[in-house]
């Protein structure tokens, strides 16, 4: 702890430092784009700090037995035992939730002087917020499991979060933690290709580079191989598509890819531990 007394920047400084000392303090962080609706109960988490943005989004959050409704681009905080859930769906083309979870702990000085506010409204120039958390959600799969890529990438997104209640809320610009323009085009074009993910000769003819400098170069970027990304992120969206409702079991394991249904339980059990319709019940994800 520190010994002087908690500013928002020693606040913002000792919140970070605690993600490098433990990257496991990320729990769960999800970049879900929205093609339909999305729903989620209400519930409270005892010893989690969730940070969302709705982005292009309609609908609300519930938020302690009222509703926060997005506007644009809005940012939402919900500290410890808040009560939250969702009834959100794409507003416009592109809308997506982005949300990551941190195990925290009472008194540190974010918690105390709550850091962040409870939400900012219209967010401006949230293109590099926006960027930092896609690199936290793409992290966060790796299988390889957290590393200081990971805590770089939240550590990131903490520093470029909206910090004032008031305005325009504008994040501070900035280009720290940029990934190789190489590697930013093989992760868009696997996320392109969920349903037929290219292989790793496609990928680097499409990035420039030799199938074992993208190897190398892929690896040291997100802490894993091109395949192993490729279907972690082909397991993230079954959950996405499967939480949304919109599609039944059949129409994702379609747009997936997947020949025969069940091919993809088989598949979706391996990765998830459940089966598709178990996941659906209990989805878990926000």
């Amino acid at each position: 702890m520190p010994k002087h007394a908690p500013t928002p920047e020693r606040a913002l400084l000792d919140l970070c430092a605690r993600v490098f000392q433990n990257p496991a303090r990320l729990v769960q962080a999800t970049h879900m784009p929205l093609d339909g609706a999305f729903a989620l109960e209400p519930h409270a988490h005892r010893d989690l700090l969730q940070m969302d943005v709705a982005a292009g989004c309609a609908g609300y959050w519930h938020r302690a037995g009222g509703r926060l409704v997005p506007r644009a681009a809005t940012a939402a905080v919900f500290y410890p035992g808040v009560e939250h859930g969702y009834a959100m769906r794409a507003a416009h083309p592109g809308a997506a939730i982005y949300s990551f979870k941190l195990r925290v702990e009472r008194g540190w000085p974010a918690l105390k002087l709550r850091l962040f506010p409870a939400c900012v409204h219209e967010l401006t120039g949230a293109e590099p917020l926006l960027r930092a958390l896609k690199r936290v959600a793409r992290a966060s799969i790796a299988p390889a499991g957290p590393s200081p890529l990971l805590a770089l990438a939240v550590a990131e997104a903490l520093c470029l979060w909206p910090r004032e209640a008031a305005g325009a809320g504008t994040p501070p610009r900035g280009s720290a933690g940029d990934e190789d323009a190489r590697i930013e085009r093989a992760l868009a074009l696997i996320d392109e290709r969920l349903a037929r993910p290219p292989g790793l000769e496609e990928l680097a003819e499409a990035v420039h580079l030799s199938p074992r400098q993208l190897a190398r170069v892929f690896a040291r970027e997100q802490g894993c191989s091109p395949h192993a990304y490729a279907t972690a992120r082909r397991a993230a969206r079954a959950k996405e598509l499967l939480a949304q409702g919109r599609l039944n079991v059949t129409e994702v394991a379609e747009a997936l890819g997947f020949p025969e249904i069940h091919t993809f339980s088989r598949w979706f059990r391996r990765e998830a531990g459940v089966s598709p319709a178990q996941y659906r019940e209990r989805p878990g994800l926000l």
